[in-house]
């Protein structure tokens, strides 16, 4: 039986909104979505093993679930009884049933989940280098939890070791039994250093696997979405140290949000060298095809650097970054919003930023290259953005701005650009001088050997 999840999935993926996304350097990958934090009664949860799988596969119908019970509270006997539940429910390309574990004291340095490790952590929960140590021996795939700074040493204030690299690969961004969220605790580990991806997990204690609505946030229901080659343990946890993973909020359940997130063939969850620009792609699409989606936001080094606002259920965006210094690092991630409110976020892409081409002609378009426009929305005035290629010396290049119903708000007249990536600033006025109406806005770039190449902004009432 197909489970309702997969059913959405195929769906989408047939009309081909998914094409692309699900292809990187020849590899194709599917959407699974999984939760990686929840308990059973072997621990502080409220049943038993069994019942938490078969739950999460054939009501919930999500593709992963990871049981996750505390370490200090399941004797030995306990750990393996979840193994053995685990193995015995695991079916690969139907449905994958992880035994994980959370180790750890609220009161000392807070919970980590432990994946893909056969052992159970014998280690003090005040030694935090001893477990990292842990983890890496164990090959395992360390997962910050509920990261709330006032919880013991708060991961020793998660200070980055690069000793520690390879212990800790994600961090939850919402949890499913605690209020509020933590994008700003995952921003300020991303910002110590650590290379972590976002995951959305139910932390369940009071049952319902996979469903599980959060009372403290308007009943949304979280879930990671992961890219992998198939539905296996080995191409799950592959997918997992790979950061090829996204955290979301549903709210009804089955309104599930996609976000994608490349460099070119580069997925999100990569560290690449790029020279000293840099175009990423980005879509948030909400698979029940109804829901509409309303914002894509991309984040470099923890803050917002450009915006696209646009409505429909499946938005895109290509966002273009120049001027970057040579030799310096960036982490980049996009945020997608539904009009409803509920956000996915990607896994960031880790840049290197090498000295460009000393001829750059090669790595300009071929025609001219609408960018978004920035800010957008905006108020007072917005800067539209373009790319000039370099087939000749220079280009006359005139902008129109239209209201909505196709009506010539502001001639901007025609200037003459050179090649390369260009910007005309426009103040929101129209041509007899008055501010124009909050609204949306086209704007159209004109001119000799240059096809009309059009853009949408939305203008903000001051």
């Amino acid at each position: 039986m197909r489970h309702p999840l997969h059913v959405a999935f195929v769906g989408i993926l047939a009309t081909g909104l998914l094409a692309e996304a699900a292809i990187a350097g020849g590899t194709s990958y599917n959407l699974y979505w999984g939760n990686f934090h929840s308990h059973s009664s072997l621990s502080d949860g409220a049943g038993p093993p069994d019942d938490a799988y078969d739950y999460a596969r054939n009501t919930a119908g999500i593709d992963i679930l990871a049981i996750s019970d505390h370490t200090h509270m399941t004797s030995a006997s306990e750990w393996s009884f979840l193994g053995t539940s685990a193995n015995s429910n695991n079916v690969p390309g139907e449905f994958i049933a992880l035994r994980s574990q959370e180790f750890g004291i609220l009161n000392d340095f807070g919970h980590l989940n432990i994946h893909a490790c056969d052992v159970k952590n014998p280690n003090s929960t005040t030694n935090l280098p001893a477990t990292y140590n842990f983890i890496i021996q164990n090959n395992g795939i360390g997962q910050y939890c509920h990261p709330n700074p006032t919880y013991g040493t708060h991961f020793n204030s998660l200070a980055y070791d690069p000793s520690y690299e390879g212990s800790m690969y994600g961090i939850e961004v919402v949890n499913g039994f605690y209020s509020g969220d933590y994008e700003d605790i995952w921003i300020q580990a991303l910002d110590n250093g650590w290379k972590l991806a976002p995951y959305g997990n139910q932390d369940n204690h009071q049952a319902n696997w996979g469903n599980q609505q959060n009372s403290n946030d308007a009943n949304r229901i979280y879930l990671t979405g992961v890219y992998a080659t198939e539905l296996t343990r080995d191409a799950v946890f592959e997918a997992m140290r790979s950061r090829r993973v996204f955290a979301m909020e549903q709210r009804p359940e089955g309104d599930l949000i996609q976000i994608e997130f490349r460099v070119g063939d580069d997925l999100m969850g990569s560290e690449i060298t790029v020279p000293q620009f840099v175009t990423f792609e980005a879509t948030v699409t909400s698979l029940n095809g109804s829901t509409l989606c309303n914002r894509l936001e991309l984040w470099k080094d923890g803050e917002i650097v450009d915006t696209h606002v646009e409505i429909g259920p499946s938005i895109s965006a290509s966002f273009f970054q120049s001027g970057l210094e040579v030799g310096a690092e960036h982490y980049y991630f996009v945020k997608g919003r539904q009009v409803d409110g509920d956000l996915a976020w990607s896994a960031p892409i880790w840049i290197t930023v090498e000295e460009s081409p000393t001829d750059v002609a090669d790595t300009l378009p071929a025609k001219v290259d609408v960018l978004p426009n920035v800010p957008n929305p905006f108020s007072p005035e917005t800067s539209i953005r373009f790319i000039l290629p370099t087939d000749r010396e220079s280009y006359d290049v005139g902008l129109v701005i239209v209201d909505s119903a196709g009506r010539v708000v502001r001639d901007m007249g025609t200037r003459s650009f050179h090649s390369g990536e260009q910007a005309w600033v426009w103040d929101g006025r129209k041509d007899d001088g008055d501010r124009a109406a909050a609204g949306v806005y086209h704007y159209r770039l004109t001119g000799p050997s240059i096809d009309d190449r059009t853009g949408r902004m939305v203008l903000l009432s001051r």
